[in-house]
């Protein structure tokens, strides 16, 4: 790992040791309590928070920004970080295995065809997908087995789903 530069690539591991040597040789583990360290934590968002206050929603890139802004941005969004990798250092918590292991449950949580372009909360998302559009009816006519087997050349992701919805004797069951 190369140093302030910038240059190369920096890992999680790599910040959590950092911060472990900052603080040592400053003598600072004394003051590193969890329970410090979160409050730490809560005023960077503050400070970063106070970046975007009474400003009109930003565009990614943030395009129309001083260069001046983005670095004090750059800053603050350090501070997060890095008061979040010691605190989960502090804590015991192997942050990357974590993230993943979220990342997990929140594929869970929201799964694509019930979440996809909507911002509601877990909670709020409707249980089932929405159905899927009508087949024509001359497909419902269809036996069963050449019904399975039209559907899958006309459309393969649909068969999918209709193919749990057919019954041996009564055909498409919704």
């Amino acid at each position: 790992m190369n140093g302030a530069s910038g240059e190369g690539r920096l890992t999680l591991e790599d910040l959590k040791e950092k911060m472990a040597n900052f603080a040592k040789e400053r003598d600072w583990d004394q003051f590193h309590s969890p329970r410090n360290l979160l409050l730490a934590l809560v005023g960077g968002v503050g400070e970063l928070s106070e970046i975007f206050q009474w400003k009109d929603e930003v565009p990614k890139g943030l395009p129309d920004w001083e260069e001046q802004e983005k670095l004090h941005l750059g800053e603050e969004l350090s501070d997060v970080l890095l008061y979040l990798v010691r605190l989960s250092d502090n804590c015991g918590i192997d942050l990357c295995k974590a993230v993943l292991r979220k990342l997990e449950l929140n594929a869970i949580k929201y799964p694509i065809g019930l979440c996809k372009g909507s911002s509601q909360k877990h909670n709020q998302i409707k249980t089932s997908p929405k159905p899927p559009p009508p087949l024509p009816e001359q497909l419902l006519m269809l036996p069963p087995a050449p019904l399975a087997m039209t559907c899958m050349i006309l459309d393969y992701k649909r068969l999918i789903r209709l193919n749990f919805g057919l019954n041996a004797g009564n055909g498409l069951v919704f």
